[in-house]
């Protein structure tokens, strides 16, 4: 028997959890009318099979699996009872439909399971909720449709939202303070078909996330990046797709800069982390508070440091040269799949090559990887095809035949992983780098490796070679 991959959410819904549990059955797919269940072997389904039926309407077909995996499945389907409701007489319709305590707790689990965000999701008869763990989403709870109302009522009350105003998007800002807990939360509302779509975004880290060395820079890039970010003036980079870290990485350099005797303004969108003595402005444009304005009014409020979100649009981007020309050390980020790449986007925006030369002093790209679950990743043999995909005709790796595969336990929430990890390329730019992008050079790539520049091919390489993360993981990155 051929399970699916990832079994969908509807026919898991077939079954309460304790139905699931009860009849030792996993749901997995729909045929004919009938539901296929995947169930124990040795156990006599048949007066099962009549229940089922009757109390539901559908026939089901029974397929027998190893004990182990089906209790595998009923603990990720099915793996916490109160979590997952799928019929009227819910044990949180109460909570949720009088008082903030479900939306409370919520809230205190995302946390606690380092959850980036919590999605709220309305559909023609139920509201699903998921949680964003290490990059992906994780259904949590399923409630009835007529308890979502409320429950968004309650978000939006939180967020100091409108709550008659159903046809338009919004957003807002949550405190969250219980116990030592005290962080923001971002709040966007969207309108569809069924409702509001609902997306809260956990706007805090752990304390030690924001120090550098615990990042993922190797040795050498964060002697060079650190070296970079300790000069007076000039231009550092951060590039990398949206979600990749490039501002826990800008706000972990900001806290390490911040002192004193130093001015540090930010401009942002939105401000996702506050700090004690850095001057953070968030972003309005639609009262004239764009990157570029702010940045002529920073000239003008005697900054040391100067913190640009983003750099979107040829205006930002004459801006943060000038700052930097001026005597100013600047940081900012922008969308490119290499370090390198930015000098291109710069250039495309209209910024001039011996004006760039003379300001960029470091450019730097990451990405996010997740790492295995160390407590159920699996030792398995790289076949001919993997080897080649990973590492080409390169016969220094001929005697490399194994690696780690994902499996999957409580702890990681059958994921298979557990954490992530940034890798980075950092290219600090020296005279003969900086004469290259005077000359508009692309062709780099042969001074990169006369000074043994780590790219996100080898970090992501190492990562693999480590048995840290896993093939799934580390093709996407040798294929950019």
């Amino acid at each position: 028997m051929n399970l699916p991959e990832r079994i969908p959410t509807e026919i898991i819904q077939l079954f309460s959890p304790a139905e699931a549990w009860d009849y030792r059955l996993v749901p997995y797919d729909r045929q004919d009318g009938s539901v296929l269940c995947a169930g124990e072997p040795g156990r006599d389904y048949t007066p099962t099979e009549q229940e089922i039926e009757v109390l539901s309407g559908f026939p089901v077909r029974i397929e027998t699996i190893p004990s182990d995996e089906l209790s595998r499945l009923l603990n990720q389907y099915y793996r916490r009872e109160q979590a997952r409701q799928t019929s009227g007489a819910t044990a949180d319709r109460n909570r949720i439909g009088s008082g903030q305590g479900f939306l409370v707790e919520l809230i205190g689990q995302a946390f606690d399971e380092y959850a980036s965000d919590i999605h709220f999701e309305p559909y023609e008869e139920r509201c699903r909720i998921r949680l964003r763990i290490d990059g992906k989403l994780i259904e949590k709870y399923v409630l009835d449709r007529g308890n979502y109302a409320s429950l968004a009522n309650q978000i939006k009350i939180m967020a100091n939202l409108d709550i008659s105003e159903r046809r338009l998007p919004q957003d807002g800002r949550i405190l969250y303070h219980r116990g030592e807990r005290k962080f923001d939360l971002r709040v966007s509302s969207l309108p569809t078909i069924y409702g509001e779509k609902i997306v809260l975004r956990l706007l805090t880290r752990h304390a030690e996330l924001l120090e550098l060395a615990n990042l993922g820079f190797s040795e050498r890039q964060l002697a060079d990046y650190s070296a970079a970010v300790a000069r007076p003036h000039g231009m550092v980079l951060i590039t990398g797709p949206t979600g990749s870290g490039k501002s826990t990485t800008l706000y972990a350099t900001l806290r390490r800069l911040n002192c004193e005797a130093g001015n540090i303004l930010t401009i942002e969108d939105p401000v996702e982390y506050t700090l004690e003595g850095v001057n953070q402005v968030q972003l309005k444009e639609e009262i004239g508070l764009t990157f570029g304005a702010a940045l002529r009014t920073f000239l003008r409020q005697d900054p040391d440091i100067i913190m640009l979100g983003e750099i979107r649009d040829a205006d930002t981007a004459a801006m943060a040269i000038r700052s930097s020309l001026t005597g100013h050390l600047v940081f900012s980020t922008i969308h490119t799949n290499s370090a390198w790449g930015s000098v291109s986007r710069l250039r495309d925006m209209g910024v001039h090559p011996y004006l760039l030369s003379g300001t960029l002093i470091l450019c730097a790209a990451q990405r996010l990887v997740r790492l295995l679950c160390p407590d159920c990743k699996r030792e398995a043999e790289l076949t001919a095809t993997e080897r080649e995909q990973v590492y080409g005709e390169n016969p220094a790796f001929e005697s490399v035949a194994g690696h780690y595969r994902p499996a999957g336990c409580e702890r990681c929430y059958y994921t298979g992983y557990r954490g992530r990890k940034a890798i980075y390329e950092v290219i600090p730019i020296d005279d003969a780098l900086s004469e290259a992008v005077r000359e508009g050079r692309s062709d780099i790539l042969p001074l990169l490796r006369e000074r043994g520049i780590t790219t996100l091919r080898d970090s992501a390489l190492e990562l693999f070679r480590s048995g840290q993360t896993s093939l799934d993981e580390l093709l996407p990155l040798l294929r950019e």
